[in-house]
C-alpha cells in the first residue's frame, strides 16, 4: 500500500514549481491531489502527469477569493467527505530590486493578498473539516527571506515572515 493511498489533498500553486513537485509526490504515493492554481496544467504537463499514473485535478481558483476557496473546498468535502491534506505552496515574489522606501502600497499589498491571506484563506477553509475528523495536515511553504530578508524585496520577505509568525497564532485557536 502506498503511503498515502486514499488521502485527499489540496495544493495551491500547484501547477507549477514546488506546488507541482509537491503534488507529484503526493500523487506518486497514492493521494488523489486537487491543484488550486490560477492556471490550469497545460495539455504537455497533464499528460507527463497521466503517463506518470498521477491523479491530479485541476481547481482554477485565485487563493485571495474568499469564497471561491470555500466553495471549491466545500465541494471536495462534499465528493469525499473530508480532506487530509493541505499544502500552501501559492505565492509571488512581487516587484524585486526596489528600495523599502520606494516600494509602492499596491505592490506590497498584491504580495501579501498572496502569500499570506490567500494562505490564512486555504487554512480557514479547511481547518474546521480537519478538526471534525479529528485527522489533518497543513504544510505552509515559506522562504529564509521571511527570516532574513532580502534587499529589494521587502514585499515578499514581509510577507513569508508574516506567513510563518502569524499563523503559528492561528493553530493556536484550533490546538491548544
Amino acid at each position: 500500500m502506498k503511503r498515502f493511498g486514499s488521502q485527499i489533498a489540496i495544493i495551491t500553486g500547484g501547477t507549477r514549481g514546488i506546488g507541482h513537485e509537491c503534488a507529484s509526490r503526493l500523487g506518486q504515493e497514492g493521494a488523489l491531489v486537487y491543484l488550486f492554481d490560477i492556471n490550469p496544467r497545460d495539455k504537455t504537463q497533464k499528460e507527463a502527469d497521466t503517463k506518470n499514473k498521477l491523479t491530479l485535478r485541476d481547481v482554477v481558483v485565485d487563493v485571495t477569493n474568499e469564497k471561491a476557496v470555500s466553495n471549491a473546498v466545500s465541494h471536495i468535502i462534499k465528493e469525499h467527505g473530508r480532506i487530509d491534506i493541505l499544502v500552501n505552496s501559492a505565492g509571488i515574489t512581487g516587484k524585486t530590486g526596489v528600495a523599502s522606501d520606494k516600494a509602492e502600497l499596491r505592490d506590497v499589498q498584491n504580495v501579501m493578498n498572496v502569500n499570506f491571506f490567500g494562505t490564512f484563506i486555504c487554512c480557514k477553509s479547511v481547518l474546521p473539516q480537519m478538526v471534525k475528523q479529528n485527522y489533518g495536515r497543513i504544510i505552509n511553504i515559506a522562504s529564509i527571506s521571511g527570516k532574513e530578508g532580502n534587499p529589494g524585496q521587502l514585499a515578499y520577505a514581509s510577507s513569508k515572515g508574516k506567513l510563518k509568525k502569524k499563523l503559528k497564532f492561528f493553530f493556536k485557536d484550533f490546538f491548544l
